[in-house]
């Protein structure tokens, strides 16, 4: 393995928008130390965030090129799904599209994806970051029937990463 064991940490490297930390090292003028996500300072310090006094599961918000991802899993799928833009292999790449989900014209709740894109074939995803798949706890079971009411009513499959 070598100095960047993933193509996202070369990016966090090499990209801008995040912040290299300087470190002077014994004997030397200084150094750039590899870099890594820059993290949310109100989650390090474990204060409210959003509205939420902890977070769930354990996740680190992280700051990507200005941008707030409420994971850092969330952060480096961006990161990808941004290279496959880049690459043409996708493309209308957009985040926190709200799916408004009504039946007989009243409005029943409001799904909103992580990721939504275009596929060369033309076949638009709904794409959600998930860190957990716990069918016991009630936030997933939630995103599960939001998940069959988008499908219900819009014929739009969620895809789970």
């Amino acid at each position: 393995m070598g100095r960047f064991p993933s193509l996202c940490d070369l990016l966090v490297y090499l990209g801008p928008g995040y912040r290299r930390e300087q470190k002077a090292a014994p004997g030397k003028a200084g150094y750039h130390r590899k870099a890594a996500l820059e993290p949310c300072p109100a989650a390090e310090q474990g204060s409210v965030m959003r509205g939420r006094s902890r977070l769930k599961y354990k996740n680190k918000p992280v700051v990507i090129y200005g941008i707030w991802f409420a994971s850092q899993k969330e952060g480096r799928r961006y990161l990808e799904l941004r290279l496959l833009e880049k690459a043409g292999e996708i493309s209308h790449l957009k985040r926190q599209v709200n799916f408004p989900i009504s039946i007989d014209g009243q409005l029943i709740c409001t799904y909103r994806a992580d990721f939504t894109y275009r596929t060369l074939e033309g076949d638009d995803v709904v794409e959600d970051t998930k860190g957990y798949r716990d069918p016991k706890d009630l936030a997933y079971r939630l995103f599960k029937m939001k998940a069959k009411l988008l499908w219900a009513t819009q014929r739009i499959i969620i895809r789970e990463t």
